[in-house]
């Protein structure tokens, strides 16, 4: 009998584990299932837009500019504007120039390759949910990414965002992995995070601060957890980005004798959001007296006078003016964040209409959701911190700056995973008080 009690009890472990994996097995096979669904809908989407506006820079906007350095890289004359050789991130340019070898010159490659990338966005939030919250988190902010008419739209056109984006969220995603990783894993993904964070600096200059301050963070708040972000990680995370943009500073360097380490627009830009005729949004203005990027100058000599020229009178400016910097600093972090009610008129009910209603809808949901969930769920602030800043250290960079509202979309997919949390609570909430039977479902 205690023989028959043994077999019987082995068998029914038997059992259980082969029912837990064929349950592992199907789960796998769904979430792949899932990945590929959602990947096909999201490139459908932006594929839409693409072929539905076929959009040409036009000239003198920040595309036309890529589109001309790309080209020049192409003629084999090297990456400048006219003579300014650091007055733009050389890594999308060079996106453009790789593109334009091998297809030649034309948007549509350009355009579908972008779209491609904005759908492997999608994946790589919709992972980033699925650890953070489990499946429904996953899966809603997955869906919420593929449909967002912003985010759709954007590949159609020639910004730095259709690389910034990718770039970004892939490393967020290394990042995660990371923190629980051990050696040799972790050797993998410090070096991910740290090439991809480098690349993305080299897209969009925001990039370098806004990791080096999320990769300390994230040191500072794990380092005494048992699966701590430790100081060898964020040693090697750091040296690698940093290694990544090495090159092109030496390069700013040679050129022009002063240490740049990837553009001289901060001070631009600085200038733009801190002056006598500043309004909080872009207006093109430089110091009286200012020669600007003419054939005769010599190449490089002159944007790094004129940038700390900007730099200097901007902190002056602000400084004189306290009153009216904070208002441009209010203004500025609405013209950032502001809701996209503009340029709606019901009246001329059409396709542009349709769309900036869809976009208004998602903006509603999306904020409410993150309102909520970040004043409910305020016990998670440590696992959600790296999205918390996101989207805090953009906004104060932007109100010291000036902000246009395309310049939050690498950051929307922060508000769509903090909205996702929340309304999947609320569905395993639902689901459970429906069934009562059925546990909590991540």
């Amino acid at each position: 009998m205690l023989k028959l009690s043994v077999m019987s009890n082995g068998l029914k472990s038997t059992l259980i584990s082969t029912e837990s994996i064929t349950t592992d097995i199907k789960q796998n096979r769904f979430f792949e299932a899932w990945g590929i669904g959602l990947f096909l809908l999201a490139l459908a989407l932006r594929l839409f837009f693409v072929f539905y506006l076929q959009p040409t820079p036009s000239s003198g906007s920040d595309p036309f500019y890529y589109d001309q350095a790309a080209r020049g890289l192409i003629a084999g004359e090297g990456f400048h504007l006219g003579q300014l050789f650091a007055y733009i991130p050389p890594f999308y340019p060079s996106f453009l120039a790789a593109i334009y070898f091998l297809f030649g010159h034309s948007y549509l490659p350009v355009q579908i390759i972008q779209a491609l990338l904005g759908a492997l966005t999608c994946i790589f939030v919709y992972l980033i949910g699925l650890q953070l919250g489990g499946k429904r988190m996953g899966m809603l902010a997955g869906i919420l990414m593929a449909l967002h008419p912003q985010l759709a739209r954007y590949p159609s056109e020639l910004w730095t965002e259709n690389l910034f984006i990718p770039l970004l969220w892939a490393t967020l995603l290394c990042l995660l992995r990371l923190r629980l990783s051990t050696w040799p894993k972790s050797l993998f993904w410090g070096i991910a995070v740290g090439l991809l964070a480098g690349l993305a600096s080299l897209t969009r200059e925001i990039g370098l601060p806004l990791m080096i301050i999320i990769l300390f963070v994230e040191y500072l708040l794990r380092k005494k957890s048992n699966n701590h972000f430790g100081l060898k990680k964020l040693m090697l995370t750091t040296s690698i980005m940093l290694l990544v943009i090495l090159p092109w500073t030496i390069r700013n360097y040679i050129l022009l004798h002063h240490f740049v380490p990837i553009t001289i627009v901060g001070g631009i830009n600085f200038y733009q959001g801190n002056n006598p005729r500043a309004n909080g949004n872009f207006i093109w203005i430089l110091p009286e007296g200012t020669i600007w990027n003419q054939p005769w100058q010599t190449r490089g000599s002159f944007e790094y006078a004129v940038s700390s020229k900007c730099i200097s009178l901007g902190i002056k400016y602000a400084l004189t003016n306290p009153l009216r910097s904070c208002k441009l600093g209010l203004t500025k972090y609405w013209l950032l964040w502001r809701p996209p009610y503009y340029k709606i008129n019901l009246d001329q009910l059409n396709s542009e209409m349709l769309f900036r209603l869809v976009w208004l809808l998602f903006y509603i949901v999306i904020l409410a959701g993150t309102v909520i969930g970040v004043t409910r769920q305020r016990y998670l602030w440590p696992q959600y911190l790296f999205l918390y800043l996101i989207l805090i250290v953009p906004s104060l960079i932007h109100m010291i700056l000036f902000a246009f509202t395309r310049h939050r979309l690498p950051f929307i997919p922060s508000l769509i995973l903090l909205a996702s949390s929340i309304l999947s609570n609320n569905l395993n909430t639902i689901r459970n008080g429906l069934n009562p039977k059925n546990e909590t479902i991540s």
